[in-house]
């Protein structure tokens, strides 16, 4: 009879932390915001996440982002500052389709702006290694509120880039804004999305004239 050891105990916890972690990895999915509701993260949840996207490789540590928590007057603002630039783009929208815009500024009980403070002409870091940094960052930020319960997805375009709205969030003129993040509790369950067989977007090069494609099982979102 095997008896189990301190040892093997502690290995098959560690085991399960290690599955438990990857399970909540491979489950990760964006949220709509139209399906977020309360509540949203409390504060110390919220540094949890900014904590995580912290966490992100970052060349030199020059940190090039800014997280920009919108709340109470500053929604209103910058939902009114949307409008105006629909307005401005296209003059001829009716008040329901203004309504419905205003409305989704205003959805997520949470919303945080991401701006990209940028350090041009880095005599060791480009331009796109500070892109990607921030994109791990975001990402971290996102999977530390999959890890506490809540959807959160990321919402670009041009109105988030438009200059009413770097005025509006004060930047400086070496930051320009990347989009925003909406974070809340989901109304319902995330239907799993199938997702495209890791040997499709992974190569193993041998060198010149060797090429093999690494097989692999299809991964399901739970």
């Amino acid at each position: 009879m095997n008896v189990p050891t301190a040892h093997t105990a502690a290995a098959e916890a560690g085991s399960h932390r290690v599955a438990a972690l990857l399970a909540l990895l491979l489950s990760r999915s964006s949220v709509a915001p139209k399906t977020l509701r309360l509540p949203g993260p409390s504060a110390e949840e919220l540094m949890t996440m900014v904590s995580a996207a912290m966490a992100a490789p970052d060349h030199e540590g020059l940190r090039p982002w800014r997280f920009i928590l919108i709340e109470g007057p500053g929604r209103l603002q910058l939902s009114q500052t949307f409008l105006q630039i629909r307005k401005r783009t296209n003059p001829r929208l009716n008040s329901q389709e203004l309504a419905r815009s205003w409305r989704k500024t205003m959805r997520a009980p949470t919303l945080i702006g991401v701006a990209a403070h940028l350090v041009r002409d880095h005599p060791k870091v480009p331009l796109h290694e500070q892109y990607v940094t921030i994109g791990a960052g975001i990402y971290g930020l996102m999977l530390a509120c999959h890890a506490l319960g809540y959807g959160a997805m990321l919402l670009s375009g041009k109105r988030a880039r438009d200059s009413l709205v770097h005025s509006l969030l004060e930047l400086s003129a070496d930051e320009e804004m990347i989009g925003f993040i909406s974070i809340g509790t989901p109304a319902k369950p995330i239907h799993p999305k199938n997702r495209p067989m890791p040997s499709e977007h992974m190569r193993v090069w041998s060198g010149i004239g060797g090429r093999d494609v690494l097989p692999g099982p299809r991964l399901v979102e739970a």
